[in-house]
């Protein structure tokens, strides 16, 4: 009976995060892009998203969804200089707030839908636990092993998994970052999480191939990753600076650096100590709109982690029809084939990285071909109408348990 009351009902939405504009990354970008994907499936939505002060004002009153700002615990910054983790404390204090303000707000038929691991394990047992509330949780993970990222995202996901083991979510969902996904998944299932595994879903009318007027250098080689350890740009600068010597120096080629991040004056001092800065520009963060152009100008996008280059920066960059230059790390099989719809390098090899960029820069034929390719691959394996109905699929079940246990 719940099953066929359940089926055809309009699905209401709260969706929760941390990591939300104005602060930038991929995270960020998934959040936004699903949030507005998936809402005109739903009877209603909101966001709740971090007070961060008057940089939000304007993106709010733009966005299409209502954005709710919730204050967290600012003055647990204070603690950083002593090198304290406040990560965890803070989200504690962000999500009792958030609990607060929604006790008296949750409708029936709402699936709160949480992005974080930390953040959802928190808000499922203060909800669970604390408030005595039976909805559905969905609990979202951008990133595909936590436990093997970093020491402090471990920490968090160590934290998460001893918290989650407390009080289920009605379904956790994993984010293919090919970053060892499997071995994330058993773990959790091991727990008895209902787990799901989702990909990476490009806007692929707004990613798309425009015609750039004028183009300042002959032959661009774009790097749109975080400048952090994580994504080793430093080994994009050196493959970039091997594969200059190849073929001389050529005075119309150039590797462009978008982002920011805490390599950024290393990556900097690199430039000036191998003399290139007259072939690498460090172009600094910029919005989406410009990351587009800046993807569109470009003949070659690289890839330089040395875990996982499966991530939505080299998928843009396929969406505008660009050949792909990345480390065969973290499963990127998955996405890129090599002399297909891209090229891969040995997984650290300076050398093997500059010939593939050799090879795209004397071949242009070659470079149309695998750009090409690559879109299609985009379009067909990575829409957001395939990614958007199964997580209606998911909501709907998790509709169903919900009452099925509230009936127990």
């Amino acid at each position: 009976m719940v099953h066929s009351e359940v089926i055809n009902q309009p699905i209401s939405v709260i969706r929760v995060g941390f990591e939300f504009y104005p602060m930038k990354g991929g995270s960020i970008t998934h959040m936004v892009e699903l949030s507005k994907n998936i809402n005109p499936f739903l009877l209603k939505q909101i966001i709740i998203a971090p007070n961060f002060g008057k940089y939000c004002k304007e993106f709010d009153e733009k966005f299409e969804i209502p954005v709710i700002r919730i204050d967290y615990p600012k003055c647990i910054e204070r603690l950083q200089p002593l090198k304290t983790p406040i990560v965890p404390f803070i989200l504690v204090g962000y999500a009792l707030n958030v609990a607060k303000f929604l006790k008296d707000r949750i409708e029936k038929d709402t699936i709160i839908y949480i992005h974080g691991t930390l953040l959802g394990a928190i808000l499922t047992n203060i909800f669970h636990n604390f408030m005595r509330l039976n909805i559905p949780i969905i609990i979202i993970q951008d990133s595909g092993n936590l436990f093997k990222i970093s020491m402090r995202s471990a920490l968090s996901a160590k934290l998460a998994l001893i918290l989650l083991k407390i009080s289920r979510p009605s379904y956790l969902l994993i984010v293919d970052d090919g970053t060892g996904i499997s071995y994330t998944y058993k773990m959790y299932k091991e727990c008895g999480i209902n787990c799901e595994i989702l990909e990476h879903a490009v806007d692929a009318e707004f990613f798309a191939p425009i015609c750039v007027e004028e183009k300042k250098y002959g032959f661009v080689v774009l790097s749109t990753q975080r400048i952090d350890p994580y994504k080793r740009v430093d080994l994009g600068i050196m493959g970039f600076k091997r594969f200059m010597e190849n073929i001389k120096y050529p005075h119309d080629a150039r590797l462009l650096i978008v982002g920011k991040g805490t390599e950024e004056n290393k990556l900097r001092e690199l430039v000036e100590r191998e003399n290139l800065q007259n072939w690498v520009k460090f172009c600094g963060e910029k919005e989406v709109e410009e990351i587009k152009e800046y993807l569109n100008m470009s003949d070659v996008v690289i890839g330089t982690s040395l875990k996982s280059n499966l991530n939505l920066s080299i998928q843009e960059a396929m969406a505008c029809s660009k050949a792909v230059v990345v480390f065969g790390s973290g499963e990127i099989e998955k996405l890129v084939k090599d002399m297909e719809n891209g090229l891969v390098a040995k997984v650290g090899d300076i050398n093997d990285f500059a010939g593939k960029l050799e090879i795209l820069y004397t071949q242009p034929n070659l470079r149309k071909r695998l750009g090409e390719n690559a879109r299609k691959t985009i379009i067909n394996e990575r829409s957001w109408e395939i990614r958007i109905k199964k997580e209606l699929e998911i909501c709907k079940k998790a509709i169903i348990s919900s009452k099925i246990q509230g009936e127990k």
